[in-house]
């Protein structure tokens, strides 16, 4: 996803361990047992570190950005319903949730243009109500528009959203829903451990989970990985992680392209 980015300097010494007795935990997993993974010097100066157990790759801490240079990040992206190109991006996760509840979707672009036509003005709200569905989702992430969610919508889903900066409904985490989606989000998360742990309570018997984030191919491909170059990008995952999760929480996984897991239960 495109975006400029707002200068941020960071200057510590790279790779430089806690202080004696001090232990830093995995986000995902809270192992204890990491290693240092890779330093880099530009556009950003931070240190990047592999947890051993579940593999994911993580920023430390003391390199985040504080919340409103976040914000200010997010502000900069020009992520909207009437911009067709956003919405065929996200629409790569909406046939697997349609296979997954056997609806059909509409493949043609001028489904795509007319659901882009018709939403361009839709605002923010906690909740997309379709009175004919039982099957609900959350986009959990979506942003400043709903752009994920009414496509949903319009195949007949009931759709709520959430989003820390832009639609903070926490009544909606308090709910289950038959699928949870999260597009560009995860990688953002520091708190990776509490958010899928939160996921999986919010998910019925039988639903699904569909993450979309680029996943670490390898050390070297990381190094020149233009993915690392946001300054709100702090976890990283790979097949491997991806495993993981899915073993931690009995999940069937299915990896899709290089950018989407799909978890079902």
């Amino acid at each position: 996803m495109s975006s400029k980015f707002t200068k941020v300097i960071i200057r510590y010494h790279l790779f430089s361990w806690p202080e004696e007795n001090i232990i830093m935990l995995c986000p995902l997993c809270s192992s204890p047992r990491s290693h240092p993974f890779h330093q880099s010097s530009k556009p950003l100066q931070r240190d990047y570190y592999q947890c051993n157990d579940c593999e994911l790759v993580w920023v430390p801490e003391k390199f985040h950005v504080e919340p409103q240079i976040e914000r200010n990040e997010y502000d900069l992206h020009t992520n909207q319903i009437g911009d067709l190109g956003y919405m065929r991006f996200l629409n790569k996760v909406v046939p697997h949730i349609g296979e997954h509840f056997n609806v059909e979707q509409p493949t043609s672009e001028a489904w795509l243009k007319n659901v882009t036509e018709k939403h361009a003005n839709t605002a923010i709200t906690p909740k997309y109500r379709q009175p004919t569905s039982n099957i609900t989702g959350i986009d959990f992430g979506c942003g400043k528009a709903p752009a994920l969610a009414v496509q949903l919508y319009e195949l007949g889903f009931t759709m709520h959203v959430y989003d820390k900066f832009f639609a903070a409904y926490t009544d909606n985490l308090e709910q289950e829903y038959d699928f949870i989606v999260s597009t560009e989000t995860i990688e953002h998360i520091y708190e990776a451990k509490n958010t899928w742990a939160q996921w999986h309570t919010m998910l019925k018997s039988d639903g699904c989970l569909i993450v979309m984030t680029q996943r670490v191919k390898s050390r070297d491909a990381f190094t020149t990985w233009r993915y690392i170059h946001d300054p709100t990008h702090i976890c990283f995952y790979s097949d491997n992680t991806a495993r993981f999760i899915a073993q931690e929480y009995g999940y069937h996984l299915k990896l899709i392209q290089q950018d989407i897991m799909l978890f079902t239960r």
